[in-house]
């Protein structure tokens, strides 16, 4: 084709046209004197009388032979996203085998770029065959690379080639011409990307509550949307799924990300009966969960991925006391399993101490625990607890004298401690790090006792010992006991109905601090009661108030 013929005698110029050129490049035709020959067919050119040649049944070598040392070009190229790679024209047939990636390096502006991206190993030639035109499939580290770029192989105004002359060869084995970094080569067309991201993979993290998400190309972090990522049972009819309801949105673009779980979702997966590893997780990715960086929307995907079970022990962060409720709320950093929960492990201090014999303790033998928001236990102390707590003075009277240890009844090697106790679990299993006493921990926040106390009961009454009891719905300091407030009646309204009062002198109470007040009355008020004959004649007639 293109092929044309000069002359008009024993010799005669054929000049080759472009398509019959390349044919014989690509054929491995005249690459050398010893290996080119030529034949022809009947009338293929014709003497001055217009007889045919005859046809020859050999080929004639060639007389003379000037070998292909021209180098090739690079004519245009095609940035295509479509097909993940480059599209090359060259100016005549390359060697598909000595295409080498790794020479062409993409740039925003055809000299002095700002951003530039060179192809790595992981990008190939595309098929075998030799020609004019050659292609190079993107690695999907370097198709990432590119996508995270923002003013990078985007558009044709920001999408140039340079070449080294490693770049390729012709069939000859001439090296492509240099294309410089200053004189970068425009691109021709660049076809968008219109491909959806989807999730591949997961790494679920129950030690450090961290997700990793591995996508099928680079999606901007900042477009993630945490609810859209819902971990379940089962393929089909979960019976338990946690929807994700927030987590820091990073601020890379990438295939690859690491995200930083809520506390709350990460105690609720671990709350949840799955989550333990083998095959009962799943992660239910919906439509639109994130967009790559040509604004692709992500596709939704069900797939299975890796969890790291949960194997570190539990740790207290803080405790509350609230003196005026009777509570007290222990902070863990993670879920814990309420059921495991021992009260019996917890001693109150009044102090962090070397000797636990230097100062009161005191361990709750009756409580009731609740539990909110997966890792705070309430503990309300029965009444009788929380007497003695008040009983032993100044024992968590406030928020200096308020500490808190647990037993090291467990002793038990773990990575990332020497001792546990008994005092609670995790979801998991492992029992919360111990707190020694000589590194006791003080409470946070504290709320004194505001509520006055009531006398609820006058129990007993023993005119021969002079004795009388006073039962309060709490401990009270016995030293502030003044009796001159108290008087006896004969009736327990103050109606018609009461006859007669005695107002108490004095007395001494005879017992510490209790919830129960002994008092010595005074001779006189003893002998007052004596002479009245009205007041404290019987049970009926003897009141306090």
């Amino acid at each position: 084709v293109n092929t044309t013929i000069a002359g008009n005698s024993a010799i005669y110029a054929i000049t080759l046209g472009v398509s019959d050129l390349n044919s014989l490049k690509l054929n491995l035709l005249g690459l050398s004197s010893t290996t080119t020959f030529l034949t022809y067919l009947n009338g293929s050119a014709r003497d001055a009388a217009g007889n045919n040649i005859t046809a020859s049944s050999v080929g004639i070598p060639v007389n003379a032979f000037t070998a292909d040392i021209t180098r090739p070009q690079l004519l245009s190229f095609v940035l295509d996203y479509g097909f993940s790679g480059l599209i090359l024209t060259f100016s005549e047939p390359a060697d598909v085998s000595t295409l080498i990636p790794t020479a062409f390096t993409l740039q925003s502006m055809a000299e002095f770029p700002l951003v530039s991206f060179r192809l790595t190993y992981v990008s190939q030639p595309f098929g075998s065959t030799n020609g004019v035109v050659l292609r190079i499939k993107f690695g999907m580290q370097d198709l990432n690379a590119l996508n995270s770029f923002d003013n990078l192989a985007k558009n044709v105004s920001n999408t140039y080639l340079s070449v080294m002359s490693t770049g390729v060869q012709d069939m000859a084995g001439n090296a492509i011409k240099q294309i410089p970094t200053t004189q970068a080569l425009p691109v021709s067309q660049v076809v968008a990307d219109t491909i959806s991201p989807v999730v591949q993979n997961f790494t679920l993290d129950l030690n450090t509550g961290t997700l990793v998400l591995v996508f099928s190309k680079t999606v901007v972090g900042s477009s993630l949307m945490p609810t859209t990522f819902t971990f379940q049972n089962a393929t089909s009819g979960a019976l338990a799924q946690v929807q994700l309801s927030s987590f820091p949105l990073p601020s890379i673009s990438d295939i690859q990300m690491t995200v930083t779980l809520s506390s709350l979702d990460l105690d609720r997966l671990k709350d949840a009966n799955f989550s333990h590893g083998g095959n009962d997780t799943f992660l239910n990715v919906a439509a639109n969960f994130g967009l790559d960086v040509s604004f692709n929307r992500g596709q939704a995907t069900l797939i299975t991925g890796t969890v790291i079970l949960d194997t570190t022990p539990p740790f207290l962060v803080s405790f509350d006391f609230d003196l005026n409720q009777g509570t007290m709320t222990l902070h863990f950093n993670e879920a814990i399993n309420l059921a495991s929960f021992n009260s019996l492990e917890i001693v109150l201090l009044t102090q962090k101490v070397d000797y636990l014999d230097i100062t009161p303790t005191f361990t709750p033998t009756a409580t009731n625990a609740s539990r909110s928001l997966y890792r705070n236990v309430l503990v309300t102390f029965s009444s009788t607890d929380l007497n003695q707590i008040k009983k032993q003075y100044p024992l968590c009277n406030n928020n200096l004298t308020c500490f808190l240890h647990f037993l090291t009844s467990v002793q038990q090697l773990y990575p990332q401690s020497t001792c546990s106790s008994f005092l609670v679990a995790n979801i998991a299993g492992y029992y919360v790090n111990c707190i020694d006493y000589t590194a006791s921990q003080r409470v946070a926040n504290f709320t004194p006792d505001t509520t006055p106390p009531m006398l609820v009961a006058f129990s007993i009454y023993d005119l021969n010992k002079g004795i009388i009891q006073l039962q309060f719905d709490e401990t009270v300091n016995a030293s502030s006991v003044n009796m001159t407030a108290l008087h006896l009646d004969d009736w327990f309204e103050l109606t018609q109905n009461v006859l007669s009062q005695l107002y108490m002198t004095g007395g001494v109470v005879v017992s510490g601090n209790e919830a129960y007040v002994r008092v010595s009355l005074t001779t006189t008020d003893i002998n007052s009661i004596k002479i009245n004959g009205l007041v404290c004649a019987s049970a009926t007639t003897c009141w306090v108030r």
